[in-house]
């Protein structure tokens, strides 16, 4: 991708909490205990939205 497609990506890093489960953000300095693998998985597109949308119909799992 060009430039304006390289400032539209994010890296995604891949975490690991202590029990072994792993999340993906692309924040690279999540917290929390979490260990985060030194370089990032891939990139991935930024949300294009301000606002998150949730649904109240979703259960959590």
């Amino acid at each position: 991708p060009g430039e304006e497609g390289a400032a539209a990506a994010a890296p995604l890093y891949e975490y690991e909490r202590r029990d072994g489960t792993r999340l993906y953000a692309t924040d690279p300095g999540l917290g929390g205990g979490l260990k985060r693998a030194a370089k990032p998985l891939c990139r991935v597109w930024r949300n294009p939205q301000t606002a998150l949308a949730l649904d109240p119909e979703t259960a959590a799992q």
